[in-house]
């Protein structure tokens, strides 16, 4: 599914996830294995959606708490637990001569070698003292994080939800004045000047087929073909 939102309503309600704790010795030994697989992964803190809903253009969730390593074995095993949703925020930069900025995952990543805009998962620091949660926030402070660049002059209005499974991604567009040159320029200076970037490369596409079977996830598919339709 790929609908236009106009406005966000997502709060986190201060509950924990049930399927974490049903399954916690299973999480942790799973969470185990990862680890000894790739050492440079952490578990920190997130947030599940619950409860998702599309009303006139208003998309509204509630966010149950949870730990990145109940996150990963739910992803892990199939997504077992249907009441739940992973929402991610992310600004889909848009040059100037009209190509969609991606970006290549480095192998700390648990989506090593993955391609996909700059996005992320929500957490705590983008939760109000109301409880509400800014997507906006989260999906300027991923693009700065990984690439430098800054959305919030370019980003207006509403986006779109793309819905896939049991991954739901809130795209807001940000059409940049740099061309797809500039744009690369200044995003790979900005890993070189990282002693550890997230991302291992930088990706412009204009339509779609352009990044290789399997190296982006559905919603990435669905987003350059509706963007270059």
């Amino acid at each position: 599914m790929l609908k236009p939102f106009s406005e966000t309503s997502i709060r986190r309600g201060g509950r924990p996830w049930p399927f974490a704790n049903e399954n916690a010795a299973a999480i942790e030994a799973h969470w185990h294995n990862r680890v000894s697989e790739n050492p440079a992964i952490f578990n920190g803190r997130t947030l599940m959606a619950a409860d998702i809903r599309l009303t006139d253009g208003r998309l509204s969730a509630d966010m149950l708490d949870a730990d990145f390593k109940a996150f990963l074995y739910w992803r892990d095993h199939g997504f077992p637990d249907e009441s739940v949703k992973h929402l991610i925020s992310l600004a889909a930069v848009v040059t100037s001569d009209n190509a969609l900025l991606l970006g290549e995952m480095g192998p700390q990543n648990v989506t090593g070698g993955l391609i996909y805009p700059p996005c992320g998962t929500f957490s705590f620091d983008d939760v109000t003292s109301n409880g509400i949660i800014d997507d906006k926030k989260c999906a300027i402070r991923e693009l700065a994080e990984e690439t430098g660049l800054d959305a919030a002059p370019h980003m207006n209005g509403g986006g779109i939800v793309i819905w896939y499974g049991a991954k739901v991604a809130l795209v807001r567009l940000c059409r940049v004045p740099m061309d797809a040159g500039d744009v690369r320029a200044f995003a790979e200076a900005h890993l070189n000047a990282q002693s550890d970037p997230e991302l291992a490369a930088i990706h412009l596409v204009t339509g779609p087929g352009q990044i290789p079977s399997g190296r982006s996830p559905r919603y990435v598919e669905m987003l350059i073909q509706h963007l270059f339709a």
